[in-house]
């Protein structure tokens, strides 16, 4: 699941209210200093027009907050909607100059924004109460406190500003103290800075604040960050870690490499035996609400991390594309799991054949684009897939197939902190099987109920659900195809 951009399914949505629990108030709320915002290293190639240092302080769960912006920056500045009320005590020194004393004070207007000089450069200094936040909102996506733990992207507390350059350059480094760590979905440089832009910035990833251990694997092609609460329920890292190296060896099955540099996973622990749910964000991070009593065995057997990693292949589509983001990676995960030899072909097949039927359009449906139900979501857009397989299987005479196209989109370097159309994104995949199947069916799907003649499919292929399992037939007419899936 995807919460910015993905339907949240009824059935999840008691667990999305309770997935970082909730928390009493801090009795006291000691006031971060400022840390003054490092000039930039004149030979960085990442060198950001808009800069910011932030300093977190656990016991009150505060943030101080100082940005340096350049000349030439509109007045006009803004956290996410509805974030702003958390937001005070701003100040600007305008001129560009650095930490100077010379700070006016400066309110947020009534639209939510605040409105500061800054055509000739200017710094800002601001102090946010992300608990607060976190525990009035209780939102996954904006601001969650569980006890010493706060998850909140960065678009909820960092000021941007409103009306300039979408892609002017920016980046944030946080200061917390001994004991307490911070890891988000955008990595780290050595020098601690975390780099975006200001239009991905709006977009940003999972990020939290609080008492974690933070294991970091390094792979050939895919660093990842967990986060482990440290206080109050624990679980082992001997086996978090295998589970999210395995987990990651299944979407490089599938994909030929890891579809982004970095990941961060960030672990929510509750009473329990098992992964219970995971949501991924764009720019690469997961949470996964888990057992603390969850075993090696049980981990072994999970598909959910798996499932939220192949997120990272599809870059952020609008809500009403949600399908095609879910379908992806509801399709894709048991043949991945399966290609590192973690399932057997049967078992991938198993669910997949008793989830087809959900992804048909019921009566009153429309296309995928304009049916947002839980069936078509997930089983109609693992549908879509499907049919795109079988299609260019068919067409290519078995020599290609999704596979080869999702590792072109995966090779191009888009990942889910973009916002591709997925009309660009399907002419990579199409242009690397040399057949167009892919964009030809999202005119089809997209905005017509045309059902998927996948059973058709099925039956060529000699797949059905037996009395004890999935039941593959040697002799039906493509069963050549189906032994090589």
């Amino acid at each position: 699941m995807a919460p910015l951009v993905h339907l949240r399914p009824i059935a999840f949505v008691a667990l999305v209210l309770s997935f970082l629990g909730s928390a009493g108030c801090a009795s006291t709320r000691p006031a971060p200093a400022f840390v003054k915002v490092a000039a930039p290293a004149a030979s960085s190639a990442l060198d950001a027009a808009v800069r910011y240092s932030v300093v977190y302080e656990p016991v009150g769960q505060t943030l101080a907050i100082e940005a340096a912006f350049p000349a030439g920056t509109p007045s006009l500045f803004a956290v996410e909607n509805g974030a702003e009320r958390w937001l005070d005590g701003a100040s600007v020194s305008s001129g560009g100059s650095v930490g100077e004393p010379s700070f006016v004070d400066v309110g947020l207007a009534s639209d939510g924004m605040l409105h500061a000089p800054c055509g000739a450069g200017c710094t800002l200094r601001y102090r946010y109460a992300l608990g607060d936040a976190g525990r009035t909102r209780r939102d996954i996506d904006s601001a969650r406190t569980d006890g010493p733990y706060v998850e909140a992207p960065p678009s909820t507390w960092l000021l941007s500003p409103v009306g300039g350059r979408e892609d002017t350059k920016l980046a944030f480094v946080v200061h917390v103290p001994a004991g307490t760590a911070f890891v988000s979905g955008l990595a780290s440089d050595v020098d601690g800075s975390r780099h975006t832009t200001v239009g991905a910035l709006r977009r940003s990833p999972y990020s939290a604040f609080g008492p974690f251990d933070v294991v970091r694997i390094e792979e050939p092609d895919v660093t990842l960050s967990i986060a482990l609460p440290r206080e109050g329920r624990r679980i082992d890292p001997a086996i978090v870690v295998p589970w999210a190296k395995r987990s990651a060896g299944a979407v490089r099955a599938a994909l030929g490499k890891f579809p982004s540099k970095h990941a961060a996973l960030i672990l929510s622990l509750h009473d329990g035996d098992d992964v219970d749910v995971g949501f991924s964000l764009a720019g690469s991070s997961i949470l996964l609400r888990v057992g603390d009593r969850t075993t090696a065995e049980t981990f072994a057997q999970d598909w959910v991390l798996t499932h939220e990693m192949l997120h990272f292949v599809c870059p952020s589509q609008p809500a009403f594309r949600d399908w095609a983001e879910e379908g992806l990676a509801t399709y894709v995960e048991p043949f991945a799991r399966a290609r590192a030899g973690l399932v057997s072909r049967e078992d991938a097949w198993k669910g997949l054949l008793r989830g087809f039927p959900y992804g048909q359009p019921e009566w009153g449906d429309q296309g995928l684009d304009r049916t947002r139900t839980w069936g078509r979501v997930y089983w109609g857009g693992a549908l879509f897939y499907f049919e795109a397989d079988y299609t260019i299987r068919m067409r290519t005479g078995g020599k290609k197939n999704l596979f080869d196209a999702l590792a072109a989109i995966v090779a191009s370097g888009v990942t889910n902190a973009d916002t591709e159309s997925l009309e660009r994104v399907f002419a990579i995949g199409d242009a690397a099987t040399g057949v167009p199947v892919l964009v030809d069916l999202l005119a089809r799907h997209g905005a017509s109920p045309e059902p998927f003649a996948y059973e058709a499919h099925l039956d060529a292929l000699g797949l059905k659900m037996g009395k004890v399992g999935v039941e593959m037939a040697p002799t039906a007419p493509r069963a050549a195809l189906l032994r090589v899936w």
